[in-house]
């Protein structure tokens, strides 16, 4: 009986450890993508204000 049940503890010791390294897999990839959305929202941040000066020195040219 005893050895039965250390066996059922060994499985279910590896069964968690495996579900916390697939856990931490995921983790990594959402951070990952976070990541990438951030740099995307800093890539669109810069890209609406050259856009905004852009504007702008035409406004003055065609002043001119």
């Amino acid at each position: 009986m005893l050895t039965s049940s250390s066996t059922l503890l060994g499985h279910i010791a590896f069964a968690l450890n495996q579900y916390a390294n697939h856990e931490q897999v995921i983790r990594e990839y959402m951070k990952a993508i976070r990541t990438r959305e951030e740099n995307l929202d800093e890539l669109r941040r810069r890209r609406r204000t050259v856009m905004t000066k852009a504007d702008s020195a035409e406004k003055k040219l065609s002043k001119m």
